[in-house]
């Protein structure tokens, strides 16, 4: 008995130490292309079928009458009260997002670099309504207590439904090989569209006021090693989204967006994600493991969760249909007293970014100073030193080139500018 007694409590010695075990975040790192061709890079071309682009006529940019229309929207979005009338003294304006898990880490990268803007929209509330397992099959439901805890999260912050006017949406289909009917490619995409059109009508039965609509595709999934959201579903999600955009250009009646009969608030893409892995996009954009990811589903903190923020930020602070209810129109170019940088010293944001392999950054001081400029990386190591020396009353432009500091990988960098007593620091984001 002694012994079957010590046998018996060894066993759950060990179990207790499997449970305390953290759970490794395992990914299929060598999977890093899958060859498919992003869809803004296939312009007028054609894969199995169907026309690249994302708009129709193999574009990347949206139908100019639709955009018109967008803009028209934008332009009319005003702080609202907790009813939804018009306040512009105690209104608001609500930036909402709708998804997963991923669509809630990289918001909450996102509302962090929005919420710091210098020129942000003081009547501008940014809301992360997103939450971890509600993927699309799963809040295609009125009822589902999804939104639930997303009213409840308005809530939280003295908002109602009546006040969000603006959605980012990034949603996809969990376990698609259990839950989709056909998996083939157009049968696929169709299924999925169905799904986003249903979530856009109880979007729209959910917050009345909800104008603008901004959609987002997957990151590539080819690091997955499980169902969740392998490829080739998080590339045909992009297509999905791409023939919802366009069935709303096309007149489609379940997607009309103005009039009494409005059935959803006007749908742009903001942005497109996908890329083939460590296979460069056009505009340079990969996704590397194990930088980039968590898990092979989930983007690591911070470095990709901030590099897809950082793509959406550029992308609404370039966007015309967003500046309007995003930034200060009445004060654009003046800071909060608590952050005013003193005239004689700036540095200005890099530009372009993200960049690849170079970008220039711009500084200027007034008097004579010792000038250090360096750029960092999210550990705090110093990773290129652009500027150390005394330098004269003056603007200057300094180009910071990473072919010649080749270990670099894609990622957030900070570069931070000393001359005396001024210190600034500005994030940047590299896509190799």
């Amino acid at each position: 008995m002694k012994n079957l007694f010590s046998e018996t409590l060894v066993i759950i010695l060990v179990l207790n130490l499997i449970v305390l075990i953290p759970k490794s975040n395992a990914q299929n790192c060598s999977q890093s292309s899958v060859g498919f061709p992003p869809i803004n890079d296939l312009g007028v071309g054609i894969w199995r079928g169907v026309q690249g682009g994302l708009y129709p006529g193999g574009q990347n940019i949206p139908p100019i009458d639709h955009y018109n229309s967008g803009i028209d929207i934008a332009n009319h979005i005003v702080p609202l009260d907790v009813d939804g009338q018009p306040d512009s003294i105690n209104g608001e304006i609500v930036f909402l997002s709708i998804g997963m898990s991923n669509t809630k880490q990289e918001f909450s990268k996102l509302k962090a670099f929005i919420d710091t803007l210098q020129n942000k929209n003081p009547y501008l509330k940014v809301i992360n309504g997103a939450q971890p397992g509600w993927v699309l099959n799963e809040i295609v439901n009125l009822d589902t207590t999804y939104w639930f805890n997303l009213n409840e999260n308005l809530i939280s912050h003295g908002l109602t439904s009546s006040q969000v006017q603006v959605i980012w949406l990034k949603e996809t289909e969990g376990y698609p090989i259990k839950n989709a009917p056909d998996t083939s490619f157009q049968a696929y995409v169709d299924y999925l569209k169905d799904e986003f059109k249903i979530a856009i009508h109880i979007i729209t039965a959910k917050f009345p006021n909800a104008r603008l609509c901004y959609l987002a595709s997957r990151v590539y999934g080819g690091y997955n090693i499980n169902e969740k959201t392998p490829e080739p579903f998080a590339y045909y999600q992009g297509w999905a989204v791409k023939h919802l955009i366009e069935d709303q250009i096309s007149g489609d009646t379940a997607l009309v967006f103005t009039g009494s009969d409005s059935r959803s608030p006007w749908l742009l893409w903001g942005t497109y994600l996908w890329a083939d892995g460590a296979t460069p996009r056009s505009d340079g954009l990969t996704w590397i493991c194990p930088e980039d990811y968590k898990d092979g589903v989930h983007l690591s903190d911070p470095v990709g969760q901030e590099k897809a923020a950082m793509l959406v930020l550029n992308f609404l602070l370039g966007e015309k249909t967003a500046q309007p209810w995003l930034l200060n129109k009445s004060v654009n170019d003046i800071l909060p007293d608590e952050t005013i940088i003193p005239g004689e010293f700036s540095l200005e944001q890099n530009y372009p970014n993200p960049f690849n392999p170079t970008t220039s950054i711009q500084y200027a001081i007034s008097s004579r100073q010792f000038v250090s400029l360096k750029v960092f990386d999210v550990l705090g190591n110093e990773a290129a030193t652009l500027v150390n020396e005394y330098k004269t009353a003056g603007s200057y432009e300094v180009e910071f080139n990473v072919g010649q500091t080749s270990s670099l990988s894609s990622g957030v960098y900070y570069y931070q500018l000393k001359a005396g007593s001024f210190v600034e620091t500005k994030k940047m984001i590299l896509l190799r």
